[in-house]
């Protein structure tokens, strides 16, 4: 068994490149780390961790002048311990290599230089409420850019929710097999613009909400879910492109959005231009007192007509395949509904509290 100790290369300045590939490697503490102060001081140095690495110990790169971080291909190393790369002065750059399942949230804490987080786990699991990177990660920066990597199926929960003031880009890679983006992950960054992969199924609830500068976004045809607020407090938000496919919609999705609907017949829709009605949002006003919904209309959202009290009948097309719940919540005068031949189901209190 590989064994590093005590201050091993501590202060070896001249490495220009450090190949990590020890296997059934321990937690080290804050007095042992090996290559404290090692590294070029001026910038270049770089870790490459092995395909045979699979977990990268506590405190074993901590205050090294290391620049960046890379896996090996075939990485098998699923686990990055606490402190393990903790004040490293000079790392500018970060790879998340694709077997990495769990990662310490003060794995990088102080890596103040920080510019660019290659994230290429391919299912990196974060079942907290708290942020993947702590919250001094790239503050001397300002300007860190989070690329998605080709093989990362999953955006893991809170991914940036510590340095959502740090974060000013998010790309996917190019062929990007991301189908999941988990609640809270890129919640509060002042991101301009962002394209999601085509193959993304999901967003969760939280993912984008308070990312004031989004001025656009396009839901892939791809996307099936997406989560509760996921859009919400967007305030430059003006423009949503959505297609037809939706089934599980959470509840105000674009609230605090200034979004340009199309309105038909009382009612605020979004779509694409393949069908600008695809998805029923809103009444226009609670106090309507009829809404006839577009024949083209696959999908309505949530509480869309929650509360319109005046509301007597509502037909519902043949095309309309997903409704979500408490889509007619107090309609206190609704006497009449004729259900689509697309409904298969009745979604939870979809009349409930109609007289």
């Amino acid at each position: 068994m590989p064994v590093v100790v005590g201050s091993a290369f501590r202060s070896c300045y001249g490495l220009d490149t450090i190949y990590f590939n020890a296997v059934n490697t321990y937690d080290l503490s804050e007095k042992s780390s090996p290559f404290f102060y090692a590294g070029d001081q001026n910038g270049g140095s770089k870790v490459i961790i092995g395909a045979q690495v699979t977990r990268i110990p506590a405190y074993l790169f901590r205050g090294s002048y290391i620049s960046s971080l890379e896996f090996e291909n075939g990485s098998a190393c699923t686990e990055i311990g606490s402190y393990a790369f903790a004040a490293s002065k000079n790392m500018t750059e970060i790879e998340i290599g694709e077997a990495v399942t769990y990662m310490a949230p003060d794995a990088f804490t102080s890596c103040k230089a920080v510019e660019k987080i290659y994230f290429n786990a391919v299912n990196l699991v974060n079942d907290t409420n708290k942020g993947c990177f702590s919250n001094d990660l790239g503050s001397t920066s300002g300007n860190i850019e989070i690329v998605v990597g080709p093989l990362a199926e999953h955006i893991p929960a809170y991914l940036c929710y510590d340095i959502d003031e740090y974060v000013a880009k998010v790309t996917f890679a190019k062929g990007s097999v991301c189908q999941s983006i988990g609640q809270y992950a890129f919640y509060n960054l002042t991101i301009s613009d962002i394209e999601l992969p085509n193959n993304l199924v999901s967003i969760g609830q939280y993912a984008f909400e308070n990312c004031s500068a989004i001025t656009e976004i396009v839901i892939p045809k791809s996307v099936r879910a997406i989560g509760e607020y996921a859009f919400s407090g967007c305030t430059s938000l003006g423009s949503v492109t959505v297609y037809d496919g939706l089934e599980e919609l959470g509840v105000d999705i674009f609230s605090g959005s200034p979004i340009e609907y199309k309105e038909y017949s009382g009612a605020y829709y979004l779509g694409s231009a393949e069908n600008p009605y695809a998805c029923l949002v809103s009444a226009v006003s609670t106090s309507i007192t009829s809404c006839e919904i577009h024949k083209d209309t696959k999908v309505i959202f949530p509480y869309a007509f929650s509360n319109c009290s005046s509301i007597k009948d509502i037909v519902i097309p043949d095309g309309v395949t997903s409704i979500g719940a408490y889509a007619f919540n107090k309609c206190f005068t609704l006497a009449n509904v004729t259900l689509g031949s697309g409904i298969t189901a009745i979604p939870r209190g979809m009349f409930s509290e109609c007289d």
